[in-house]
Order: C-alpha cells, then structure tokens, then sequence
C-alpha cells in the first residue's frame, strides 16, 4: 500500500501487456481447430496473391475436408484465433477478409 500511496504504477501498460503475451505464447496449445486450419492453409506472404475469404469461407472449406462437423456457431471465435496467429487481413463490406493459400 506504501507505494501505491507514493504514486507508483501497480497496473500493466501496454508494453508490459506485449512482454506478458510474448512469454505466454510458448506455453499456449493450438486449438484443433486451429491445428486443422495449419493442415490446409498458410499466410499469404507479402507479393504473394493468395485469397482473401472471412472466416466463415474458411470454415466452410475445411468442414468440405473432413468428416467431423465442425461448430459453424463459433466463427466468431475462430476468427479472434486467426487474428491470433497473426493471419494478413482487412475489412470489407463482407467482414473481415484473411489471406490465405490453401496448402495442397
């Protein structure tokens, strides 16, 4: 309590809010989903044309790859992760858009 009375900092900012998730990520699990989504796509690397589909494109390509069902319900989910593995995108009237090349 004595050095929040001095006026000292007790909260995270954001650089140490970045340091924090850099050292966690090494001990985060991909989800399945996520595991499936590296098996058939990767990122579009910078020149490389690739497409650009929402979340929803993706899942629907991936369920036509497997013989689970996949939750349809959790795209918005599945989207927070893309943005997570720091897929390339951009906003559209559709949504949010990925670049993406499938792997075949």
């Amino acid at each position: 309590m004595e050095a929040i009375y001095k006026g000292e900092r007790y909260w995270l900012d954001d650089e140490d809010e970045k340091i924090l998730k850099q050292t966690n990520r090494e001990f985060e699990q991909a989800s399945p989903l996520e595991q499936l989504f590296h098996c058939y796509f990767r990122p579009a690397e910078e020149g490389e044309e690739g497409e650009w589909m929402t979340s929803m494109q993706i899942l629907n390509y991936l369920q036509t790859k497997t013989r689970d069902k996949l939750a349809i319900n959790k795209v918005a989910v599945f989207g927070r992760a893309l943005q997570k593995l720091n897929i390339p995108c951009r906003k559209s009237v559709k949504g949010t858009l990925y670049h993406l090349l499938k792997i075949e």
